[in-house]
């Protein structure tokens, strides 16, 4: 993508961007956590995956 395209694409209302939205969000959980004193196990981390995908999913209209 362009510098204009991405531009235009963050001031749209399509699913690509409110997915990207979901994505951002999660991807801030995940840095927190990473960040705590007891980090989530293999299994946790795997967990917050699954549970970002199921969202993103939903944006983007995706029946999983």
């Amino acid at each position: 993508m362009t510098d204009d395209e991405v531009r235009a694409a963050l001031n749209s209302d399509t699913p690509l961007n409110q997915a990207r939205k979901v994505f951002s969000g999660e991807l801030g959980l995940f840095e927190q956590s990473a960040m705590q004193r007891r980090t989530p196990t293999p299994v946790e981390w795997r967990r917050m995956e699954f549970e970002a995908v199921r969202k993103i999913a939903v944006e983007l209209g995706v029946e999983l």
